[in-house]
């Protein structure tokens, strides 16, 4: 049994506890074999039950050394709780950022798109009202080569000839 727990022995103290509880168990068991058997073989009673102490000894010292490496264990199974819960809340105080700063950037990202869209069809929409008023002469930018910045171009074609029809016909 020992010889399986002794690799996850991690200090020295712990590897100590072990070796107190081998000695001890195997004191116990030579006396049992050496000294007990053949007392109760040969029917000397009273001679077996005088050895109790002796045993009672080896016992409490295997008791109180098993004692001892479970509480190591249980130190060791709290520390590495406590490791494990400092490393989980990393992980998520990790996460946690990645998410916000991911939706900022999201956000902003929108933002600026639909800015880039927005801007200049209000600024399509404000010419679109001037000719609609009889005014002419407006300028169309073409800044782009995208949906929006053909239909400017479209919208700029319309009024030139718009123009050049009303010219016409006041000639």
């Amino acid at each position: 049994l020992w010889q399986r727990y002794e690799p996850l022995a991690d200090s020295s103290k712990e590897h100590e506890e072990l070796q107190s509880f081998q000695d001890h168990y195997q004191q116990y068991a030579a006396m049992i074999r050496e000294q007990l058997v053949p007392l109760m073989q040969a029917g000397k009673k009273e001679a077996a039950y005088n050895l109790i102490p002796t045993f009672k000894s080896h016992a409490e010292g295997a008791s109180s050394s098993i004692e001892q490496l479970i509480l190591f264990n249980e130190q060791n199974v709290q520390q590495q709780t406590e490791e494990l819960l400092t490393s989980n809340q990393q992980a998520i105080t990790t996460i946690s950022l990645t998410l916000l700063i991911s939706l900022a950037t999201g956000a902003l990202l929108s933002w600026l798109i639909s800015s880039l869209i927005v801007t200049p069809l209000l600024d399509l929409v404000g010419k679109a009202k001037q000719v609609a008023n009889g005014y002419l002469d407006v300028k169309v930018n073409v800044t782009s080569h995208d949906e929006v910045g053909q239909m400017s171009d479209a919208f700029a074609t319309m009024v030139s000839q718009l123009r050049s029809t009303i010219q016409k016909l006041s000639d």
